[in-house]
């Protein structure tokens, strides 16, 4: 990467691999805009990995550019073709369209950065400068090792994701040493900070803006505290949903440097946050009920997260207010959804109505409380990542 002193931030160096013409040429014309990104050379078609392991090593380059639209299966290869070679080049994927689906398969594949026309000086610059920072990361405080990232998400509100989530961080906290942060990135209904009758001045959204400067004196300001755990409550008064890509990665990848266990409560499955989420994440957990109308809008999830390319290994289903009475066992459900069951919880009205009353955890005595600790304790002990490596 080349230093610049200049305002307009840092000279990256890049290999153009577009097979789109026309996307390739809209690319480099608006490139003088920003003065940003230099292309060093360019591949009017998708290489063999042999090829563009050459290209490679005789241009150096800062980042490869790569045309992720025009064949997505062959650009996903060479994405993770380059991000596998040592001291490897970032990847920008370039489309003509923003298609939401593209977006969560490329950042999922490891692309640093996602841009499309008209490739604005403004949308360059931002681009560069995050680039950067991966190119020459700024030195932290070293606090741990990188933590798990664990996601909790719903089929349709109210299933309970979120007591879930708060409770299953409580107890991994109590049952593992270590450091648990909980972040609630519902912008618009998150209820965790109402849940743990926290006040804070700062949310997840101040943590998100300022993703890029995060440092351990500036992090203890942000985040509030719950008993044992800290947390990144969702704002008070709801937020437009426009979080972004780029500062979402930022803010959780700092989060593993500091805890051992970060548990992420999101919107609905499907939702823009969700998938970003998940995306990042060790494990993702859907939470159902065992109503059918919960049961079908989570067999139609996991099907759509399938064709977006998530690892069904790495997806589980939690059923929330489980009854037998209702005649569906577990098996059944596994059949059903196409994959585990990680738990079923006990509905239990009067201790969760207790708990968020007083803002306190779970009545250790509770069904739903000794559930929880099961699932925390399996958790904890690497039991999903045993099944998710032996798959």
């Amino acid at each position: 990467m080349s230093d610049r002193n200049d305002s307009m931030g840092p000279l990256v160096t890049g290999l153009l691999v577009c097979p789109d013409r026309a996307l390739a040429q809209a690319f480099r014309a608006a490139l003088p805009s920003a003065k940003v990104f230099q292309v060093l050379a360019e591949i009017d078609r998708y290489p063999s990995e042999q090829a563009l392991g050459i290209r490679l090593r005789q241009v150096k380059p800062d980042v490869v550019f790569l045309d992720v639209a025009t064949e997505w299966e062959t650009s996903e290869r060479l994405l993770k073709f380059v991000l596998a070679q040592p001291s490897h080049p970032e990847v920008v994927a370039l489309s003509r369209e923003r298609l939401p689906e593209l977006v969560v398969q490329a950042l999922r594949a490891g692309a640093a950065e996602f841009l499309t026309p008209p490739f604005s000086a403004e949308e360059q610059r931002e681009a560069a400068a995050r680039i950067a920072r991966l190119l020459a990361p700024q030195k932290r405080e070293p606090i741990v090792q990188r933590g798990k990232l664990v996601v909790f998400s719903s089929t349709k509100p109210g299933c309970g994701a979120s007591t879930l989530a708060l409770h299953t961080a409580f107890w991994l906290g109590r049952v593992q040493a270590g450091r648990v942060l909980v972040i609630d990135l519902d912008l618009s209904a998150g209820i965790l900070g109402f849940a743990a009758k926290l006040a804070p001045s700062r949310s997840v959204v101040d943590a998100l803006k300022l993703s890029s400067q995060l440092g351990r004196g500036l992090w203890d300001s942000l985040v509030s505290h719950w008993y044992h755990l800290e947390v990144l409550p969702a704002p008070a008064v709801p937020e437009p949903e426009l979080i972004d890509a780029a500062q979402l990665h930022d803010l959780l990848e700092f989060s593993r440097l500091g805890y051992s266990w970060v548990i992420v409560d999101t919107p609905v499955v499907l939702h823009r946050t969700s998938l970003l989420a998940l995306s990042e994440s060790d494990f993702g957990f859907l939470v159902t009920t065992s109503e059918l109308a919960s049961l079908h809008l989570a067999r139609r999830a996991i099907s759509a997260l399938e064709q977006l390319g998530f690892d069904k290994q790495r997806l589980y289903v939690l059923v929330n207010r489980y009854r037998k009475q209702d005649g569906i066992g577990r098996e059944d459900l596994e059949r059903i959804f196409g994959v585990r069951i990680a738990a079923v919880f006990p509905g239990d009205f009067g201790a969760v109505h207790r708990a968020v009353s007083l803002g306190e955890p779970l009545d250790d005595g509770s069904q739903l409380a000794r559930a929880i600790e099961a699932f925390a304790h399996q958790l904890s002990e690497g039991r999903f990542e045993r099944i998710a490596n032996a798959a």
